[in-house]
């Protein structure tokens, strides 16, 4: 399958990612270089998801904390694993890491989600970031309303 988020995430072999998880070097290339925009001439290279396992080659405790503690948020719960999937679409793109985003569309895509369920999770998450930079605007606003109280008596 095109999952790049197995059960555990050190044995990633993201070369065997069809072109859906952006592994196709035409697939996102839109500067007509032929270099994917995610490809290996960029600073995000496919090629070191594969190398994840390595967070632990210096704190192997803590690296299999965070893999037995990823597998058991990732399993069904109250949340089924497909829902899941919908949910870490959304903060992939929220946080803009495009390892995430090429791992977990394989995941939604194998869960059934369709296209339009994953553009909506997309959706969702655009709106909170903008509604999250707005609501940041009351800090300004705050800093202007004082000034003026300062300024005009």
């Amino acid at each position: 399958g095109c999952d790049l988020r197995p059960m555990d995430p050190r044995r990633v072999d993201p070369d065997a990612a069809p072109a859906c998880c952006g592994n196709s070097e035409s697939a996102s290339d839109s500067s007509g270089s032929g270099k994917a925009d995610h490809g290996e001439g960029s600073y995000y290279r496919r090629s070191d998801l594969g190398r994840f396992g390595e967070i632990g080659r210096r704190t192997p405790a803590l690296a299999e904390s965070f893999f037995d503690y990823y597998g058991k948020v990732m399993a069904d719960g109250s949340l089924t694993s497909r829902e899941k999937s919908l949910i870490a679409l959304a903060v992939a793109h929220a946080l803009k890491c495009p390892y995430c985003i090429d791992s977990i569309s394989g995941s939604c895509l194998q869960s059934g989600l369709s296209e339009e369920e994953m553009m909506e999770a997309v959706h969702v998450a655009g709106a909170m970031a903008a509604g999250v930079t707005l609501v940041h605007s009351t800090q300004m606003l705050g800093h202007i309303d004082r000034s003026a109280g300062e300024s005009c008596c």
